[in-house]
C-alpha cells in the first residue's frame, strides 16, 4: 500500500497528477488547452530530438540553453515543453511563482508567447511534496526522463497500457 499526503493542497495536486493520467498519457490532449491534441507521439518526438538529442553542454542558464534548443519549433512544441515543466514542477517545494516562471519562459523567456495555466491546475502548484536540494541543478536531466517515460509509454500496445493501469491503494499520512 502506498502513502498519499493530505493537508493544504494536497488535494488539488492529486487532481492536476490525474488530469495528467487522463490528457496526456491515456489520450493526447493538452492539460492547458483541453481538446488540443499537444502529447501527440510527433509532438513527443520533436521535443525528444530538440532536447534530448541536442544537449547543450556550453555555459548559460538551463533556461538559456533552452531557448536555444527550442528555437524555430512551433507553437505546440514549446506548450508540450511547458506542460511538461508543469508537470515536473508540480510536487516541488518551490514558491508558486517560480514554478510559473519557469514554466512560463523563465527570466529568459524561453518562450515566444505566455501560457495560461488553467486556474484549477494552478492551485496545484501551491503544494510542496518535495525538497530538491541540489536537485535543481538537475533539471534537463529530470525533464528529459520524464520525456522519454511518456514517449515510452504511448509506444506501449494499447493493451498493455490497460493492463498497466490498475487501482493503487492508499494510507493517508499527514502532511
Amino acid at each position: 500500500m502506498s502513502a498519499k499526503r493530505t493537508g493544504e493542497f494536497a488535494e488539488q495536486t492529486y487532481q492536476a497528477a490525474e488530469r495528467f493520467k487522463a490528457n496526456a498519457l491515456l489520450t493526447d490532449d493538452s492539460l492547458f488547452t483541453p481538446g488540443v491534441p499537444i502529447w501527440t507521439p510527433d509532438l513527443l518526438g520533436e521535443l525528444h530530438t530538440r532536447f534530448l538529442d541536442r544537449p547543450d553542454v556550453s555555459e548559460g542558464t538551463t533556461w538559456e540553453k533552452l531557448k536555444l534548443q527550442l528555437d524555430g519549433s512551433t507553437p505546440e512544441v514549446y506548450q508540450l515543453m511547458s506542460e511538461v515543466l508543469y508537470v515536473h514542477y508540480l510536487i516541488l517545494s518551490m514558491t508558486p511563482e517560480t514554478k510559473r516562471l519557469n514554466i512560463n519562459g523563465g527570466e529568459v523567456k524561453w518562450r515566444p508567447d505566455p501560457v495560461i495555466i488553467p486556474p484549477d491546475l494552478d492551485v496545484g502548484l501551491q503544494s510542496k511534496f518535495i525538497n530538491p536540494g541540489g536537485g535543481n541543478a538537475h533539471i534537463p536531466f529530470q525533464v528529459g526522463t520524464l520525456i522519454e517515460t511518456v514517449e515510452q509509454w504511448k509506444g506501449l500496445a494499447a493493451d498493455t497500457r490497460k493492463s498497466a493501469q490498475r487501482p493503487v491503494g492508499f494510507q493517508e499520512i499527514p502532511a
